[in-house]
Formats: C-alpha cells, sequence, structure tokens
C-alpha cells in the first residue's frame, strides 16, 4: 500500500492486523478456555496477563510509543537507528527488575499471588512483547501495513498453537499450561523481532535517542499504568473480595465486552499518524471532516457489539457460571466506547509532547477507579466492577478532554461532536437491557447498524492516508 492510500482502506487493512492478532487471543482466551478451564483456571490466567502487561509496560519504558514522534523530529531515514536503541533500554529495565524480584521475592511472591519462576517468565514475555511492539509500530509509522499486520499477529499466533497443545495436558494445573505457551510463543517471537531491529540499526544505545526518548516516554509509562489498573484493578479487586470464580466470571464477560475496543485500536493505528502530520500542516477543516466520518463508522459498529455481546458470552462459555456474566458487558462496552473518545484528545497531548499531562488525567481516573471498586465491588460483586468500570473511563475521557482543551490548548474537536456519538450509545445500552429476552430484536437492530456504517465507508473512500 502506498501512502496515498484511501485511509479507510489503509485503516480496515489496520483492523484485519488486530482481527487476526486478537481473533487468536479472543479464540483462545474466550472460546477454547471457556470450554477447556472452570472459573478458578480462568481467573488465573487473567490475573497472570495482568502482571504480564504491568511488567510489558515497565520493562519498555513505553519506548515504541515516542516512534511517531521521532519521525517527525528526527525524519524517517533516521527511524531505523532510533527503533534499534530502544532495545539497550529495555535490556537494562529487565535486568533491574528482575534483580529486584529476586531481593524482594518476599514481598512480591505473596502480593502477585504467583511463585518466584512465574514471575520472572512474565517479566523475560514482557520484554519480548516489547520487541514485537517496538518493530509493530516502526512498520506503522512508516506507512507499512502489511509489516505491521505480521509483526502485530506473530505472537498471538504462536501463543494460540502452543497454548492448544500445552493447556488441555496440564488437567487441574490448566493455568500453567497457559504460561508455558505464552512465555515460549512471546519470546520466539521476540527473538525474531530483535535480529531484524539490530539489522536495520545496528545500535542499542544512543545517548541522544535514549533522552529523547525518556523525557517523552516515562510519564506515559504512568498513564499506561494507570491504563491498566483502569482495565484490570477491578479483576485484582475481584479476586481478593470475591475470589477467583466471581473474578473469572467477570473476566470472561470483559473479554467479550472488550471486542469493540479492537475495532478503534485498529482504526487509531491509521488515525493518529494521518492526524499527525495533518496537525503539523495546521488542516484543521481536514481534521473535522475525517473524524465526523471516523467516528461514526466505528460507533455504528460499537452500537451492533453492544448489541449482540451478551449473546455472545452465553454461546461461547461452556460453564454455568461463565455465562451469568452475560448481562454485564453493556455496561463494560459503554466504558469501553469512552476509551475510544478518550483516544481523541490524548493523540493530541501525544502531539504536542504534553505526555506529564497524560500521566495525570489517567492517574486521576485510575484513583477513581480504585475507590469505587472500593465501594461497588462489595454491594453488586461484578456488577459493581463493571459500574465502576463504566464510570472510570467515562472520567478519563473527560481528564483528557479538559486538558487537551483548556491547558494544553488548541485541540480542533469540541465537546458536543465528541459526547452525541456516547449519547447515542448510552441509548444502545439502554436498548440493549429493554430487549434483554427478544434476541432477534437486538440482532435486527446490530444488522442494520453494520449496513448504515457501510455506507459511511462508502462516502468516505476519497480521503487518503
Amino acid at each position: 500500500m502506498g501512502k496515498s492510500q484511501s485511509f479507510f482502506n489503509s485503516a480496515i487493512f489496520y483492523t484485519l492486523g488486530v482481527a487476526f492478532g486478537l481473533g487468536a487471543q479472543f479464540l483462545l482466551t474466550t472460546v477454547l478456555y471457556g470450554q477447556w478451564l472452570d472459573d478458578v483456571n480462568f481467573g488465573l490466567t487473567q490475573l497472570y496477563y495482568t502482571w504480564f502487561s504491568v511488567f510489558g509496560v515497565i520493562v519498555g519504558l513505553e519506548a515504541a510509543n515516542s516512534l511517531n514522534n521521532a519521525r517527525i523530529h528526527y525524519g524517517e531515514d533516521k527511524l531505523g537507528g532510533y527503533s534499534s536503541s530502544l532495545i539497550g533500554i529495555g535490556l537494562v529495565t529487565l535486568g533491574v527488575y528482575a534483580a529486584v524480584l529476586a531481593i524482594f521475592q518476599g514481598f512480591f511472591v505473596p502480593a502477585m499471588s504467583f511463585s518466584l519462576p512465574i514471575l520472572l517468565s512474565a517479566l523475560v514475555q514482557g520484554f519480548f512483547w516489547f520487541c514485537c511492539v517496538l518493530i509493530a509500530q516502526k512498520c506503522r509509522v512508516t506507512k507499512q501495513p502489511i509489516q505491521f499486520v505480521l509483526w502485530s499477529v506473530l505472537a498471538y499466533l504462536l501463543r494460540l498453537v502452543l497454548c492448544v497443545i500445552i493447556v488441555p495436558r496440564m488437567g487441574a494445573d490448566a493455568y500453567i499450561g497457559d504460561i508455558i505457551g505464552s512465555v515460549i510463543g512471546y519470546s520466539i517471537a521476540g527473538v525474531i523481532a530483535l535480529v531484524f531491529l539490530l539489522r536495520d540499526g545496528r545500535t542499542i544505545f544512543n545517548k541522544a535517542y535514549w533522552k529523547y526518548c525518556l523525557v517523552l516516554t516515562v510519564p506515559i509509562v504512568f498513564h499506561s499504568l494507570s491504563n491498566i489498573v483502569l482495565g484490570q484493578a477491578d479483576r485484582v479487586m475481584l479476586n481478593g473480595m470475591s475470589g477467583a470464580g466471581e473474578m473469572g466470571v467477570y473476566s470472561f464477560a470483559y473479554n467479550i465486552g472488550a471486542i469493540a475496543n479492537a475495532v478503534w485500536i485498529a482504526f487509531n493505528n491509521a488515525w493518529t499518524v494521518w492526524y499527525y502530520d495533518k496537525t503539523k500542516e495546521g488542516k484543521d477543516g481536514e481534521i473535522l471532516d475525517l473524524y465526523k466520518k471516523y467516528v461514526w463508522f466505528v460507533s455504528l459498529l460499537s452500537f451492533a457489539i453492544i448489541l449482540i455481546a451478551p449473546d455472545l458470552v452465553s454461546f461461547f462459555a461452556k460453564d454455568e457460571a461463565l455465562a451469568s456474566g452475560a448481562p454485564l458487558t453493556p455496561v463494560i462496552m459503554l466504558g469501553c466506547f469512552f476509551m475510544f473518545l478518550y483516544s481523541f484528545p490524548v493523540a493530541y497531548e501525544t502531539y504536542r509532547g504534553k505526555t506529564v499531562y497524560i500521566a495525570i488525567g489517567t492517574i486521576s481516573a485510575a484513583v477513581c477507579n480504585i475507590v469505587l471498586n472500593l465501594v461497588f465491588i462489595p454491594v453488586w460483586g461484578a456488577m459493581g466492577a463493571a459500574i465502576t468500570t463504566l464510570i472510570s473511563y467515562a472520567a478519563l475521557f473527560f481528564f483528557h478532554y479538559i486538558i487537551a482543551r483548556f491547558i494544553v490548548k488548541g485541540f480542533q474537536i469540541n465537546l458536543a461532536r465528541l459526547l452525541l456519538p456516547a449519547a447515542f450509545a448510552a441509548c444502545v445500552m439502554a436498548l440493549t437491557y429493554a430487549t434483554m429476552d427478544i434476541v432477534w430484536v437486538r440482532w435486527v437492530l446490530a444488522a442494520a447498524s453494520v449496513l448504515v456504517s457501510l455506507f459511511v465507508y462508502k462516502r468516505s473512500m476519497h480521503i487518503k492516508l
């Protein structure tokens, strides 16, 4: 695909890449594990994934998030050396964190509910995942969607194959099989990524590159960790307050509800590169024109998923306890929709290099999440966690809108344009609950929503990336 490729065609291609990767993850953790695992084993796989997510952030220090800014600052021809130099940051932090875990294992092992070998495995997996993300993001910002797709799906597919072989043979300790398959799969993909990055860049240390990167990304580490708190604290707190079973029910419903995230995450891969270029050129009119089409295309697809998500939970969950989480999905998905809306002000903050403000906004939302979980989980259990997710993600959006519009200043999209699709999403959530027992109505409405989204897509083919 060349640089004149239609924005929506490129975005659809990114969507296919994310769909393949997340589809493999969904097939494994939701479809197959829904059949193979009980609620306790399922909950433990999700808890391990939480700690792996944390290590993935702190090992790489979110260095891959600096690539788009580095492309603007240094030029695309320097991006190979810049990318490979970031591997050195990951290697240093990997060694430091491994030593900390080993020295203070008396604290970390009981606090994180896993043995030291498992925690070190998650740390290594986090480093190799950083390598995969780094090369994928390099392909994204240089507008190579085919290569982006390949690097995005490789670790997921390897994990899928290995876990399908290993997990069914582990019996009562099925979650251990998931850990083994995940670590090996991600490590293989990471080593391959490492070789390609070093071949192109031939360095793991450049003082100027490291300084430029860390100034931008250290605040983003706190932003990303806070996002993990937003997405995972409810599971950890449910595990502590209600047990692994309740946490497994909620996690299964969340995995279904988060399908909508895959749509906007994929399109965001195309949006941010295009948005940076247009913002640099001062073309606010073009930004608003594409925003209107983009936001409604993704919104309409999200509405369809909200309508049918409860049925997906019931269909994929063999275990009755897991299936009982179906009513949680509309609330969770409305929360995820606010995650989509928050991506617009955050893209502007990142472009302006105001990553400290990004961290402050997300930390505030994470604190809100923890406080609300402490209040709601003891009263409503998993539904309390779902309500907390919705409120916290809405707060996340509003925090970042205020920062982008009134503190950083210059953000092009006003509040009314952002809240209108959110109001429609809230109506769709209410409609889903009102027709929970009338399955055919929800599916007809979902089909209609998809058809309208295709009309929007057809009308937007002229916009170039």
